[in-house]
């Protein structure tokens, strides 16, 4: 005798259920790798620095925190700011970024988000960071943060695009981070009249540092695309030393005002010697092998020195 075979009925989800399921998953994933949370602290870190520069400066009275503006204010210099200027850089980076196997599988190189559409992104991004900068950073800080969506879409975008452009394009990225990144934190608490070119200085030196290493990591797909970056123009290696020179003169200084007492104050100086060479030592061993990760864990690095240096004062 055959026994009758077993039938096992199995529920099949209606297609449009998985269409909507992936389309939503889809919509997250984009939602998450457009502002790259991973470049937040590139930008945050400076102006937390700035804020708590403006706050002791020696010599004078600490001016008051007001932590509500300053959440806001980091709020729109962060993934606001990121978000807007990222979308810019990738509407014009769709050939680069389709070469370069870091960015392959970008919302945009995939073809998920259009330029019309990066480009909304970016205008909406940008407006919402204003109007929280306005509320809770005041003009001078919203001045700031627009300069530096203004710096960011001539990086990115035709007719000027300093990315192609040698020099140009590590001098726009030290400006924006190094020298109005700090500058905006100083506008929370201090007067911008008062902030040092000392400091200036030093951060657009930090900056410098901070972004010579990334051209290093796309320099093949930058040259397959023909954009003519500074690494493309002079190589790898000469960015790489020439990063390590720019973070070696932004510590030097930084503890040459401290034995000035600008800045900082000169009770400081012990602290800051012992930190001073693991700062240099991490931007050695994370920029021999660049990441935009490792990067961002240097920025945050940094912040987290100088709070410790902080603290005390």
């Amino acid at each position: 005798m055959h026994s009758a075979p077993q039938v096992v009925q199995t529920r099949q989800r209606p297609a449009d259920a998985l269409v909507v399921t992936d389309a939503r998953s889809g919509i997250l994933r984009t939602l998450f790798e457009l502002p790259r949370p991973w470049f937040w602290p590139v930008s945050m870190v400076p102006v937390v620095m700035g804020m708590l520069f403006a706050h002791q400066v020696p010599g004078a009275p600490a001016a008051a925190l007001q932590p509500g503006r300053s959440v806001v204010a980091l709020l729109a210099a962060g993934p606001l700011l990121w978000s807007s200027v990222l979308a810019v850089n990738d509407a014009f980076d769709f050939e680069t970024d389709r070469l370069n196997e870091r960015r392959r599988h970008s919302p945009h190189v995939r073809g998920r988000l259009r330029r019309r559409q990066l480009l909304g992104c970016a205008a909406f991004a940008g407006a919402a960071a204003c109007l929280l900068a306005a509320w809770g950073g005041g003009p001078i800080f919203t001045l700031g943060l627009a300069a530096v969506l203004v710096l960011g879409w001539i990086y990115s975008a035709p007719p000027v695009r300093l990315k192609g452009r040698p020099v140009w394009d590590v001098g726009c990225n030290a400006l924006a981070v190094g020298v109005l990144g700090p500058m905006g934190g100083w506008c929370l608490t201090g007067s911008v009249w008062e902030y040092p070119l000392s400091l200036a200085i030093t951060g657009l030196f930090t900056g410098a540092a901070l972004y010579l290493p990334t051209l290093a990591i796309d320099v093949d797909a930058d040259r397959a695309a023909g954009v003519r970056t500074t690494a493309v123009r002079f190589g790898p290696t000469v960015v790489r030393t020439a990063g390590t020179l720019s973070w070696t003169v932004a510590v030097l200084l930084t503890v040459y005002l401290t034995t000035r007492g600008q800045v900082l104050p000169r009770q400081l100086l012990p602290a800051q010697l012992t930190l001073s060479p693991l700062l240099w030592l991490a931007y050695v061993f994370l920029s021999r092998r660049p990441t935009i990760r490792r990067l961002a864990v240097l920025s945050a690095a940094l912040g987290v020195a100088f709070v410790f240096l902080w603290i005390p004062v």
